[in-house]
């Protein structure tokens, strides 16, 4: 086959085919957000029972306290930033005990 015609075939088969590859394009979702919000939300349950009233720490800071069965904090979810956490838990019998976690990002 001729070269001439080859390039006509080719030619008369690519802008179809590009046609076709370029409207297959989603253009209905979201956009890519400028910004990424690395947080969690997340709320303490205290479960360990006779411990009476025990105040949890996250990272160092007040987290709020807990009697047996009751959740801290009470009302909405507390934001906190993602990543690596330590949870401290202060029984009402002055022992402590540590959690470590991830908390997950929400976005």
């Amino acid at each position: 086959m001729n070269s001439f015609y080859k390039r006509k075939l080719l030619t008369f088969l690519f802008f179809p085919l590009a046609a076709f590859l370029t409207s297959c394009v989603d253009t209905s979702n979201p956009v890519i957000p400028s910004s990424i919000n690395y947080s969690s939300q997340m709320k303490v349950v205290n479960l360990v029972a006779g411990s009476g009233n025990t105040t949890f720490t996250l990272n160092g800071q007040n987290f709020g306290s807990a009697n047996f069965g009751e959740e801290t904090p009470t009302g909405d979810f507390a934001t906190v930033s993602s990543g690596s956490k330590t949870l401290s838990a202060t029984f009402a019998n002055s022992s402590t005990k540590s959690f470590k976690f991830a908390a997950p990002t929400e976005y």
